[in-house]
């Protein structure tokens, strides 16, 4: 009995040794464990730095490009504005010229049927053919014509005027 008694005894020893023993490997693999994550975090660390520099350096060179399109634009913008000013006086030039060669045309084409000027007055005016033979005489009464006036007429009427009275 004291024999089994001693195996027992053996055995629990073992069986608390081994117990004895798990938590110091528990603790090894748990130090193990966060050496290893510690070094995995700082490895992501450093990615991450290595990234938002990049990243920054990325931003920096976006800006700059931002800022030279917005100047680029801007100088866009003005010589469109300059150009739109150019067109607005050419319009308004073209628009001046185009009423004057209106108000001129209609002054060259004026005759006697669209304004108050007498047909003898239209330039270009066309003589009317004459078809007579000429006589080679002076226009008006001839020689020994026999003159036909006009005969007096006797007043049916008297309207006596009174004199003015001062």
């Amino acid at each position: 009995m004291q024999e089994q008694f001693k195996a027992a005894f053996r055995e629990q020893n073992a069986s608390i040794r081994k117990l004895e023993e798990e938590p110091g490997k528990t603790h090894a693999q748990t130090v193990s464990v966060r050496k290893i994550w510690s070094e995995i975090s700082d490895d992501v660390y450093k990615e991450t730095d290595a990234g938002k520099f990049a990243l920054r350096k990325e931003i920096a060179r976006l800006g700059q490009r931002i800022l030279e399109m917005e100047r680029q634009r801007n100088a866009a913008l003005d010589r469109l504005q300059d150009k739109n000013h150019e067109l607005y006086e050419v319009k308004a030039a073209l628009y001046e010229a185009e009423q004057k060669i209106a108000g001129l045309t209609a002054r060259i084409n004026k005759d006697h049927t669209n304004s108050s000027k007498p047909s003898s007055q239209n330039p270009n005016h066309k003589t009317i053919p004459n078809g007579r033979v000429k006589s080679g005489k002076k226009p008006g009464g001839q020689k020994g014509h026999i003159h036909h006036g006009r005969k007096r007429m006797e007043p049916t009427q008297v309207i006596a005027i009174p004199a003015p009275s001062i």
